[in-house]
This record gives structure tokens, sequence and C-alpha cells, in this order.
């Protein structure tokens, strides 16, 4: 019988159960010079953000898009709270990479266009894309009927383009197979911060086959990172972007300046999720929504977003996970304290330790 994960509490516990909290014991007294020098998987090594911020803690949503059960029953939470607060929207813009599969999976509940953006760390570096339904359906159906034989573990697709048609395969084959076929991406470079993945996934096993998706200049270098991390890719198919994507400005609603949704796998500080509503807005589309699996509540991210006008739905916070870990003994009690702590006064918990922020952050 499949788990279902319909109810807050139910997500919560699904994300500890799958991993997708990692907490670290960090010493009392360590440099950056010290975190080079331990291995990546080390439970003392400090998890390095995005922002260039050192800590003891890291949430991994995006890797859920490798759990069908858990990944659907958090998207069909944030469309029920969609519908309930009767948010009305022409299309879904989800951010690269976290934002971008649950961006695609609200798209196809409301039945509306899907845009990706990307370079949203900072505004003026942004780009967006269109996904082509029709275009994208019949390349994927060709796919699926050459591999239904195959049984893959998984299908691999690669970021950016890989993405979506990645994940609409393994939908696709889901169906004509009658099992759950998972989900993964592959990076275009090993994450310096956070899980430093190379794939993005949780809970797929070591070995693991895959079929992978990807456009003509990535076939190769994906097929020697999915090696790289352990898995076999035993096929691979092009899906090049020109097959698949149009400019922003090329299609209705989006061309006649509809009303968008942006979509993030999670939100701290809000910098990602403000430029893109900034972006789409110069545009002159309407943005006053957007969604996240998992909130910070940050008062930095939660006056920005108040300031921008934008309304925030998410399905749990930090604090949710936290309270839960502690209460279900998922976790060392103290190691939640000590990220609690951390939380508080993230500049002051590193300078206590020796740590000096990242300039260029963890991202890439």
């Amino acid at each position: 019988m499949k788990r279902l994960y319909k109810t807050k509490k139910s997500i919560v516990r699904g994300l500890w159960q799958a991993g997708a909290v990692n907490l670290r014991d960090v010493p009392p007294k360590i440099t950056n010079e010290w975190v080079k020098e331990l291995p990546k998987d080390d439970s003392r090594r400090p998890h390095l953000y995005a922002s260039g911020n050192w800590g003891p803690g890291y949430i991994f949503v995006k890797g859920t898009v490798s759990l069908p059960g858990l990944f659907n029953g958090m998207v069909n939470n944030l469309s029920e709270q969609l519908v309930r607060s009767r948010i009305e929207f022409d299309f879904v813009a989800g951010l690269m990479t976290g934002g971008a599969i649950p961006g695609y999976r609200l798209s196809q509940i409301f039945r509306v266009p899907f845009v990706y953006l990307e370079g949203t760390r900072k505004q003026e570096t942004i780009s967006a894309k269109i996904i082509d339904g029709n275009k994208m359906e019949k390349e994927c159906e060709s796919i699926v009927r050459d591999i239904a034989e195959c049984k893959p573990d998984f299908i691999a697709g690669t970021a950016p383009h890989g993405m979506i048609p990645g994940f609409r395969i393994s939908q696709l084959l889901s169906e004509k197979t009658g099992r759950d076929v998972p989900f993964a991406y592959v990076r275009s470079k090993r994450k310096k911060g956070g899980m430093e993945e190379l794939v993005t996934h949780l809970g797929l096993r070591p070995n693991s086959s895959a079929i992978l998706i990807a456009n003509a200049e990535r076939i190769d270098s994906a097929s020697k990172d999915l090696r790289e991390d352990g898995f076999e890719p035993i096929a691979a198919y092009r899906v090049d972007d020109h097959q698949i994507e149009i400019p922003i400005e090329n299609i209705a609603p989006i061309q006649d300046k509809g009303r968008g949704i942006v979509t993030e796998e999670l939100v701290n500080f809000a910098g990602s999720t403000s430029n893109a509503v900034l972006w789409l807005r110069e545009l002159g589309y309407t943005v006053e929504d957007s969604v996240a699996m998992l909130t910070y509540e940050n008062p930095e991210a939660i006056q920005c977003l108040k300031r921008l006008e934008v309304k925030h739905h998410y399905i749990v916070t930090l604090s949710d996970l936290l309270n839960m870990g502690k209460q279900d003994e998922y976790a060392n009690p103290r190691l939640i304290q000590e990220y609690k702590r951390y939380l508080k006064d993230p500049l002051r918990w590193q300078a206590e330790r020796g740590l000096t922020p990242v300039a260029k952050g963890g991202t890439l």
C-alpha cells in the first residue's frame, strides 16, 4: 500500500524519514581551511549555503523529486491551498533548479503554461523560456514507446533543458508500467554547498540504472556525471531545447501580460523569489503570489515579500520541521537546538567558531 502524504504532519514526517533534513555536529572551533580538509560526508563539516554563510543544518527539499509519493503529496497540498484561497493565475514560473519541477507539476494540475527562470540570484541575469506543451508531449511519448521495455530504475534529466521532459517521461512511464519510476536531475556542475550533489535525488540506491534525457551538448558529460555518483546510464535520448522551448513573449496568455505565480522549493531570504517577481513585473506581467514547499520564516524575507505585496503560500515552516524532529526523536535534540541557535544569529554563530562567509556562495 502506498503511503499518502496529505496532511502537514505526514509531510513533515516524510521529509525526516526521507533524509531531507541533514544536521551536522560542527565543532566549537573550526576554520574555513580546516573545512577544506574534511571529507565531504564528515558529520563535523558545516554546510555552505548559497548565501555564502556556513551553518549546521540543511533541508534538501529539492531531492524529493525522486520520491513520487512525497513529492506529489506536497504539490497536491499546495494546489489545494491555492484553490481554497481562490488564487488565480495564467502561468507558473518555476525558478531553476529547485522550483522547476514543483512549478511544472502545478502547471499540469491547473492546466496553465509553464515558464522556467534561470539566473535569479541577480535580477539583471534572469532569462526565461516557456515549455511548448504539445511539442514536448510528442517528444516524450515517442521516447516512452521506445524505452518501455528497458525497465530503468529511474529517469535522469539534465538541468535545465532535460529536467521537464525527463520528469514528464517518468510520469508517462509510471502510467504505462503501473510502477513508480522516480526522476532525478543532473546538475551542470557539482554543487559547492548544501549536499554537494551532482545528481539531485533522495533515496536512489547505488548502481541504479537510468535513462538519461539531455540536449546534445550534455549527453556525454551527464553520462559521466551519473557514473561518478554511482549510477548506471543504460540509454540516453536527446531532447534539444529548440524542440520544446519558445521565448516567453511568443505565447498567449503570456504575451497578453497575464497573471503569474512564482515557485521555489524553499524560501530563506527570498532573494531569488523577489528578483523573479520584479523581473516579471518589469515585463508587464502581474505577479502577486509565490509558493514554496518550505519556508524558513526569515523575518527579512517576510518583510521583503510584504514590501512587494506578494502573498507567500507554503506547506511547512522550518520550525514545524525541527519541532517534530525533536518530538518524534528523528535527530539528536542537541543538534536540533544548535541549529535553532544558529538561525537566531547566523553571523555570530560563525564568528564564534572562526568561520568566514564565502563571497561566491555555495550554489555552483
